[in-house]
């Protein structure tokens, strides 16, 4: 839902074959990512990085079917990135509160290459990646900390052609989250006994929207005499639309008993609406045309909506006659308890039980 800056991450550790019963809600395993936080120094840090792509890159083993090779690799560009990373933090109120905050971007563009006997064309991606991050801890007293870290990503990337799509009936998809998340941390018994209260909201949507046409036009894919598609022009034939609204409540507590064992026992809830605001096809539907001759290609090589004749012939013309929304809400609760024995110093076992 949400991707942090490189910058922003103190530490990372996945749990790939087995995993707390305090984590759950995975079947395969849990990525967990630690933010950093700031320090009694102010400091801070400046990354500007870029890849040239071409001539750097190799380029493309085949030139497209159909392409000239000069115009080919002239257009060529290979993959191309300049990222800028800034973070930095530090006390607020020394030996009390601190701050950090580290923001990304990230401009990349990447060429589509098919060369497929139908592909004659070179396509590229467009994407834009824009990370955040900011934390403040509080000190209450030694025993008490209250955590407050908001968060946000968005990732666009726009198609730009590829093989026989044109650029006007290409996609760009957008995942955008956000959350902010509130954590309360206490001890007692010189740190043998430890609880920890969590409050966190995220937001998310998932939207796939045309790259350049909208949807007042249908889309339309061109064949040949021979019943084979040669282009899709007119608009994107793919719409969806979901954005996603959680609220999680978590509450552990941690207590070691002894010098081998460590108990933690806890319980979460998680309640979440769901809309689906649009799943299907393009509202003004999608033609099959066949080219006989009549319809005109540009000088890259492309097929244009707008040189599609009134008077071709139109094959097939089919529409979303029940496009799916949904609107609902989903609400889970799970408790645990674990032991975590150290018999030996190389030695750890783990018995859980969650529900």
């Amino acid at each position: 839902r949400v991707e942090l800056p490189i910058a922003a991450l103190a530490r990372m550790e996945a749990f790939v074959n087995t995993f707390p019963a305090s984590r759950g809600r995975s079947t395969a395993g849990v990525v967990d990512q630690e933010s950093r936080s700031g320090g009694e120094r102010w400091a801070g840090e400046v990354v500007v990085a870029h890849r040239p792509g071409l001539p750097f890159d190799a380029r493309a083993a085949v030139v497209p079917a159909g392409a000239t090779p000069a115009d080919f690799r002239r257009a060529e560009r290979g993959f191309v990135r300049t990222q800028l990373s800034v973070a930095g933090g530090g006390a607020l109120v020394p030996g009390r509160t601190y701050a950090f905050g580290a923001v990304e971007h990230g401009d990349e563009n990447e060429d589509r290459v098919l060369s497929t006997a139908r592909a004659a064309f070179l396509g590229r991606e467009a994407r834009r990646v824009t990370k955040l991050l900011g934390r403040v801890d509080h000190g209450w007293s030694p025993t008490q900390v209250t955590t407050l870290r908001l968060a946000g990503s968005r990732t666009a990337r726009a198609g730009l052609g590829s093989g026989i799509v044109a650029p006007e009936a290409d996609i760009t998809t957008i995942r955008a989250g956000a959350l902010v998340a509130l954590v309360h941390r206490s001890a007692w018994r010189a740190g043998r006994v430890g609880h920890e209260t969590a409050l966190q909201f995220g937001g998310f949507r998932w939207h796939f929207p045309p790259t350049r046409s909208d949807f007042s036009r249908p889309q339309v894919t061109i064949l040949d005499r021979d019943s084979i598609p040669v282009g899709v022009v007119g608009s994107s034939n793919f719409v969806f639309d979901e954005t996603e609204r959680q609220l999680q409540l978590r509450d552990t507590w941690t207590v070691a008993l002894g010098a081998r064992h460590v108990v933690d026992a806890g319980l979460d809830v998680a309640t979440a609406g769901f809309r689906l605001r649009a799943a299907g096809t393009n509202p003004n539907g999608a033609y099959e045309v066949v080219d006989a001759g009549d319809i005109p290609v540009r000088a890259d090589g492309r097929y244009a909506f707008a040189d599609i004749p009134a008077t071709v012939r139109v094959r097939s013309y089919t529409i979303d006659a029940a496009p799916q929304q949904v609107n609902l809400r989903q609400t889970t609760a799970a408790a645990w308890i674990e032991d975590r024995w150290r018999p030996t110093a190389s030695l750890t076992v783990r018995a859980g039980l969650r529900w």
